[in-house]
């Protein structure tokens, strides 16, 4: 009985190792005389089958047309910014660079490259700022809406999904699908564009950010500047030297200043010159370029199946 079912096995394989033999033997065959098609050839074929390409392409731009009612639709939310110029660390660089290029050093002010603007979007663009930014408004709750249990507010794990997402994927998804910081080389003003499901949301979340990156840079310049403060008093006061006591005293006055200038500043890094609003128009799916997209798509598969077909006839 083995025996018999082991035959049986054995001759449905052979069976359908000839069969797609042959299927291949074919297809090379056809590619072969396809190959040997002058380009004229092609162009014939194709526009005596006009309306059968016409057809698979008007066929395709339709189902993607009607596709598209059923995808999410996307709104966008923009704040346009302008950096604010005053640098709370090149102004006091630059005035102990006076008095010698080793004083600021001595001082720990002044180093590294770029500018104040790449920082401040360096700081935007950040997991710290964005891990922050996520707790407070609870973005992870909402883009993983599916499985978050508002009533017990606790996350509803099953088979596919064991354990709660992360802020590093939430951080990822956000900052990659979400998110989108961009600079204008010609004015220098900085677009800060969230786009997301819901437009009152994206709103929030936009107006929200320009505000909160403002309020955690200044928090984090007056840690630092209260530092500095401490470090020169410091010095100052274990100083004997007239000239270096004074360097120090000029040193720490332009400090305070620069403390004080950021308490008083609503906008510390980013003024914000025009705030977002719910928008009425989606940016996504965007009927039209899918319509005309699979038009051409179905327009190269029609040629294609016309070509075949012809080749078959032969």
């Amino acid at each position: 009985m083995y025996k018999v079912r082991q035959r049986y096995v054995l001759e449905i394989a052979l069976s359908a190792i000839y069969f797609l033999r042959k299927k291949l033997i074919k297809w090379i065959n056809l590619g072969k005389k396809m190959a040997e098609l002058e380009i004229n050839d092609l162009v014939k074929i194709i526009w005596k089958q006009k309306k059968m390409v016409v057809a698979t392409a008007f066929s395709l731009s339709v189902v993607a047309f009607g596709f598209t009612f059923l995808m999410t639709k996307i709104y966008e939310a923009k704040v346009i910014m302008a950096p604010v110029s005053e640098d709370s660390s090149g102004g006091l660089a630059k005035l102990a660079n006076q008095f010698g290029g080793g004083l600021a050093s001595l001082a720990g002010i002044g180093g590294g490259g770029g500018t104040l603007t790449d920082t401040y979007i360096a700081s935007l663009k950040s997991r710290e700022f964005t891990y922050k930014f996520m707790e407070k408004h609870n973005v992870l709750q909402v883009l993983h809406s599916d499985i978050w249990d508002k009533d017990r507010a606790e996350w509803k794990l099953n088979f596919w999904q064991k354990s709660p997402p992360t802020q590093w994927g939430g951080y990822n998804k956000f900052n990659k699908n979400i998110r989108s910081i961009q600079e204008s080389p010609k004015t220098g003003l900085i677009t800060l564009s969230i786009q997301w499901e819901d437009a009152q949301l994206a709103e929030e979340w936009a107006n929200a950010m320009a505000l909160e990156i403002n309020e955690y840079l200044r928090a984090k310049a007056i840690t630092r500047s209260e530092g500095r403060i401490q470090f020169l008093t410091k010095k100052l006061n274990n100083t004997g030297v007239g000239t270096i006591k004074e360097v120090f005293s000029r040193l720490l006055e332009h400090e305070m200043q620069i403390q004080l200038m950021a308490n008083a500043d609503k906008y510390y890094a980013f003024e914000v010159l025009d705030k977002a609003v719910i928008s009425e128009t989606k940016v996504r799916p965007n009927r039209i370029g899918f319509a005309i997209m699979f038009f051409l798509f179905g327009g190269f598969v029609g040629s294609i199946r016309a070509v075949l077909i012809s080749q078959r006839k032969r």
